[in-house]
């Protein structure tokens, strides 16, 4: 049993996480959230790079393998040995394809001057906590309430053959996007990761055991929540 420290600025990772449980089974998972510092979006290099070099050298001392599951972070600096969520714009046409991502992440990867088409959506990840928070005390696991800003933002795209998804905070909202955007394929990143963990991770039949660890309030209650609905899901 190895021990998977993953890390992310809020519930975003916890899609990533969830994966990686139903994919390598009973490890020991260490799930980081750096939510003191959420959102990481809108952040300078400046401010983000220092807090992100210092918690996850704070997650390799706790876990085996380190998997970045915010792609912010995972396109801001260099993480030696670590495994990146993040968006694969080498395998893509620019011009056809729409990358969904915050800010930062877009400026880091320049995708616009790299020609891929982009939405304003630089809000999105912080209303995807806040709806994941009423949600929680509903008790309810349906964030289609943000489908008429989705489709304030991307309703303009009809030219699009494929949708890249560079924040783990929108892919709780992959339904909706591709409901607006019918015709284009979905890329959330996820797969290509779990192909470079598959030779570092065995499948384990045993009970997985999941810690959760905070840098502000500590919301233990609320991620056991998510991510047991998202291992019932198949986003």
């Amino acid at each position: 049993m190895q021990t998977i420290g993953v890390y992310d600025s809020g519930i975003g990772g916890l899609t990533t996480l969830a994966k990686l449980i139903k994919t390598f089974g009973g490890q020991k998972y260490v799930y980081f959230a750096d939510n003191k510092n959420m959102p990481f979006g809108l952040k300078t290099a400046g401010e983000l790079n220092p807090i992100i070099a210092k918690n996850v050298d704070r997650l390799r001392i706790e876990s085996d393998i380190q998997v970045i599951a915010c792609n912010t972070a995972s396109t801001s600096l260099t993480l030696d040995d670590a495994f990146l969520l993040r968006p694969h714009l080498e395998n893509y046409e620019p011009s056809s394809t729409l990358l969904l991502a915050t800010p930062s992440t877009l400026k880091n990867l320049k995708a616009i001057e790299k020609g891929f088409v982009t939405a304003s959506t630089p809000d999105l990840a912080s209303l995807k906590e806040i709806c994941a928070s009423l949600n929680y005390k509903k008790r309810d696991f349906d964030f289609s309430i943000l489908r008429e800003y989705l489709i304030k933002k991307l309703c303009g795209f009809t030219s699009i053959t494929d949708i890249l998804i560079g924040c783990s905070h929108y892919i709780y909202l992959k339904r909706e996007i591709s409901s607006i955007l019918k015709s284009a394929r979905l890329d959330d990143g996820n797969e290509y990761l779990l192909q470079e963990l598959k030779s570092h991770i065995k499948f384990s039949a045993e009970t997985p055991k999941i810690t959760f660890e905070f840098s502000g309030i500590d919301e233990k209650d609320k991620y056991a929540w998510l991510l047991s609905n998202l291992l019932k899901t198949t986003l």
